[in-house]
């Protein structure tokens, strides 16, 4: 299940590899859950890879139905990016999975 290996890399602080609507992306996850809407969903930094705008870096939102070959790197992410704003991700989110520690 997507969500394991999500959370997994947000405890660990690990970049996840991905597909994610026919683009290969490179991403630090910073929280997951569910929105009001009962989407899943997170929302994490993207630093390498592709897109649709061809802008990057930048925060995204993904939701996990359209990520394909998800993979756990070992690649650190271990200070969390100043830009991160946690109190608006808590509101985001109707339900929290996980989160980074500030």
């Amino acid at each position: 299940m997507p969500n394991e290996v999500i959370c997994k890399a947000i405890e660990n602080e690990k970049k996840l590899k991905f597909n994610y609507k026919g683009h290969p992306r490179w991403v630090q996850p910073y929280i997951h859950g569910w929105t009001a809407d009962g989407d899943e969903m997170f929302k994490g930094y993207q630093t390498a890879g592709g897109s649709e705008s061809f802008s990057n870096p930048q925060w995204r939102n993904f939701k996990p139905k359209n990520i394909s070959e998800l993979q756990l790197t070992e690649e650190d992410f271990t200070r969390v990016r100043d830009d991160y704003d946690i109190d608006q991700d808590n509101n985001d989110y109707d339900e929290v999975h996980c989160k980074v520690d500030r």
